[in-house]
């Protein structure tokens, strides 16, 4: 058995339709719309439908959907240039390698400086003492007749005294038994707490020598010892190190020896 669905649409004449033999006349106004429909009435055209797979929407992945997007794979993709990346241009990094390499050899030398003032061999006192010493040392060695003078005193001296074991230096001059002499300048720490103990002089051989041998105030230490022999005896006896009359080398330790 066929069925139709009719609708009536207003001022249009419906055809005539035929059944059981018969042609009957459907109600004016009336236009066949749906299908045929089975005797068995088909129920399967009403049973749900699985849903269609379909691609993500914009509104499902968080982002706006570009009509113009390419589909190639990522590494075959056109990069932008190195100009292009975020971060600090190349020019700018290397207008910024000048200062901060100055800044950090600034930085070095402060720490240095500041390292060398807390070490009391460096201290600026001591520094300045030592300054002052080699010129006056080398200006009464350059003057031969002070030196003849200086040695006529200390042996009249031995002579008027011979029991005076302080006849062979003064305050400004040592001299050995042989002849050889040694013009220096010491500093005590116990005259001045700024300066740890120095020892400074050039000798007759025309060599320069430092030390930090304790000789004490007013060289007390050296009237308890007998004249040396020469001037290596007394170099080797008060632990005395050559250096070349200018640097700052002499500022640096040679007594007491180091413990091995």
């Amino acid at each position: 058995m066929k069925q139709k669905v009719l609708h009536e649409i207003p001022g249009e004449r419906r055809p005539s339709i035929r059944r059981g033999g018969s042609e009957v006349a459907p109600a004016f106004g009336l236009r066949v719309l749906a299908a045929p429909l089975s005797h068995s009435r088909d129920t399967s055209s009403f049973a749900p439908r699985s849903p269609v797979p379909r691609s993500q929407s914009a509104g499902e992945t968080g982002r706006t959907p570009n009509a113009g997007a390419s589909h190639q794979p990522l590494s075959q993709r056109a990069r932008p240039p190195a100009s292009v990346h975020p971060g600090i241009p190349r020019r700018a990094k290397k207008n910024l390698v000048v200062p901060v390499v100055t800044g950090l050899i600034l930085l070095t030398g402060a720490g240095l400086l500041v390292a060398c003032n807390r070490n009391p061999l460096y201290a600026p006192a001591r520094r300045e003492w030592k300054a002052q010493a080699l010129l006056e040392i080398a200006r009464r060695a350059a003057d031969a007749a002070w030196v003849a003078a200086e040695i006529e005193s200390l042996k009249a001296k031995a002579a008027q005294d011979p029991s005076d074991d302080s006849t062979w230096f003064s305050d400004r001059l040592i001299l050995m038994k042989n002849g050889e002499w040694l013009i220096y300048a010491s500093k005590c720490s116990k005259e001045d707490r700024r300066i740890h103990d120095i020892f400074l002089g050039r000798a007759s051989d025309g060599k320069w020598y430092y030390s930090t041998y304790h000789f004490c105030v007013r060289m007390l230490e050296l009237r308890v010892e007998e004249q040396p022999d020469d001037l290596s005896h007394f170099i080797s006896a008060h632990f005395l190190r050559e250096f070349d009359g200018r640097s700052d080398e002499c500022l640096n330790l040679t007594w007491p020896p180091k413990q091995e």
